[in-house]
């Protein structure tokens, strides 16, 4: 079946939430924390290379890139939106507090065709020829400012970016490291790690391949230009994993940089003292691939696969690092790069517990403090890679890449109360029916199977008899994503005659409706009212 764009759904003020009307009706997710997942993008092929960072009022910013969807032989691609971010490009979705997402873009492909007075979110860059594919970037990493500027850095070709922007302002472009020679294939530079310092400044992290070795750079604003500084000199060795994921940090007042050494077989840090960097081990005997790491007030946290079949915890405190095992894992594969390789992620929340993700024939999340148990986040992650985690008062969010159906995806958990269900984006394409066709019903034969795949109705006709109760059986085929169905007299849907409950997918319900008299009414999905319309035909003597 061809990819349909996914509206993504959840209001990301997602916890305790104000009230809302009969229009946007609110999901019970029942009592108590759980895992919630939505779809955040999904036309073409977005999601490689995704993180995720939280504002400070719990809103995501969502980086990713997007390429072209690679169609099986009897796919059609299905075309973007008017209006939308062209691909290839580095994508940047966020949520409003009323759950209206925006999908845009902070650099992106010139556009064959121009548009006038249609604003992409974030103002992306339009670069002629974007040196971005599948096979030459390794990564996003995203960070929010306290004043809503969101700090993006990637890797494509053969350097290192960053952008900055803000949603409604246009995003600006730096690259910060060039390799000198354009690369076909990740591994030349490892994927960036990102964090502010106290005056919000960006700090950017990465390793880098060289002739006798490896090294870890540190760049980060000095005036008008960027400061490039190598922060750690590796050794080079055979068969040398190539530059693993870097974190970086700012743990009291100094930044503070980890990273793999395959060469001495360990995880290292490195911490600036003043004018230079000050190296210090973290692990030894430890591959520390697919590392990850935050700061979480003046405490560090790291994690990575160990090379020993399980996933690690690396802890710094008051200038000591101690380690405990968070999960068995299969090893990844040590030459693995890019987008797709496997990784791991690490989150704090204000409590204190740390969640920890790692990709290990799917997506995997524990908890807890020196030892962890494993959280629940059900079936939806089984074909998940590229798992990114922030956390933020509301709760934590993890963000990863559906391989299966190319999809850009995000899940929350926390105690989901009365989560308003987010209202589509804005959009500038037509939607499929509004309702009130004079041909629906026209043939007089029953038609009460309604099926719901890719946030579409795939029946936008609905013949039911008149003056009898009927049933409308609803298959809501899109994995995790809530629907319902709601019949109104009119396509301006102020007065109901029947609403059906919502439910997420993969799941089919029977709704049983009251007789209606013969006539032509609207029906919608009351969570995707632009998008999921049609039309119900009371149809006497209808078979």
């Amino acid at each position: 079946m061809p990819k349909r764009a996914l509206i993504a759904v959840a209001s990301l003020a997602l916890l305790g939430t104000a009230c809302i009307s009969s229009t946007k009706p609110e999901v019970d997710y029942g009592v108590g924390a759980r895992f919630v997942p939505f779809v955040v993008d999904a036309t073409d092929d977005v999601g490689q290379g995704d993180a995720v960072g939280l504002s400070a009022d719990g809103l995501p910013y969502v980086a990713y890139f997007g390429f072209p969807a690679e169609l099986a032989e009897d796919e059609i691609a299905i075309p973007r939106a008017f209006g939308s971010p062209a691909v290839p490009g580095v994508m940047l979705a966020t949520s409003s507090s009323e759950g209206m997402w925006e999908r845009g873009a902070v650099d992106m492909i010139e556009p064959d065709l121009k548009t006038s007075g249609v604003s992409i979110p974030f103002g992306p860059v339009e670069t002629p020829d974007l040196d971005l594919t599948t096979a030459n970037s390794n990564g996003t990493a995203v960070v929010v400012a306290d004043d809503g500027t969101v700090h993006v850095a990637w890797t494509m070709g053969g350097g290192v970016y960053h952008a900055s922007t803000k949603l409604g302002g246009s995003s600006t472009v730096d690259q910060l490291f060039d390799l000198g020679t354009t690369v076909d294939q990740a591994g030349a530079i490892g994927r960036p790690g990102i964090t502010l310092d106290g005056d919000g400044n960006p700090w950017v992290a990465f390793g880098v391949e060289t002739g006798t070795g490896q090294e870890v750079h540190v760049t980060h604003p000095d005036g008008d230009e960027w400061d490039d500084q190598v922060a750690a000199t590796l050794g080079t060795c055979n068969g040398c994993a190539s530059p693993q994921p870097t974190g970086i940090g700012v743990a009291g007042g100094a930044p503070v940089v980890v990273f793999a050494d395959p060469a001495a077989n360990g995880v290292g840090s490195a911490t600036l003292v003043g004018s230079a960097w000050e190296p210090a081990p973290v692990a030894s005997k430890v591959a520390g691939l697919g590392l990850s790491f935050t700061v979480a007030g003046d405490v560090g946290y790291a994690t990575y696969y160990t090379g020993a079949g399980a996933v690690e915890l690396a802890t710094w405190k008051d200038g000591e690092w101690s380690t405990s095992k968070v999960a068995d894992a299969a090893d990844p594969d040590p030459l693995a790069a890019g987008n797709l390789a496997p990784g791991t992620a690490v989150t704090v929340d204000g409590a204190g517990t740390v969640y920890v993700s790692w990709v290990d024939g799917g997506i995997h999340l524990a908890s807890g403090t020196s030892t962890f148990a494993a959280v629940d986040i059900g079936h939806t992650v089984t074909t998940g890679v590229g798992p990114s985690l922030s956390s933020s008062d509301a709760g934590v969010a993890l963000s990863w890449y559906e391989t299966e159906q190319q999809n850009q995806m995000i899940g929350f958990l926390g105690d989901l109360q009365e989560v308003l269900v987010a209202q589509p984006s804005p959009s500038l394409t037509i939607a499929q029916t509004t309702g009130g066709s004079t041909d629906c019903g026209a043939d007089g034969k029953l038609a009460l199977d309604l099926e719901a795949k890719g946030t579409v109705f795939l029946q936008t006709c609905l013949v039911a008899p008149a003056g009898e109760p009927f049933t409308i059986t609803f298959d809501n085929q899109d994995a995790g994503v809530p629907h319902n169905v709601a019949v109104y007299t009119d396509s301006a849907a102020t007065e109901s005659l029947f609403v059906g409950e919502t439910f997420p997918g993969v799941a089919t319900q029977d709704y049983d409706v009251d007789a209606l008299d013969a006539g032509s009414y609207f029906f919608r999905c009351d969570v995707h009212p632009t998008v999921m319309t049609g039309t119900l035909a009371a149809v006497k003597g209808a078979k």
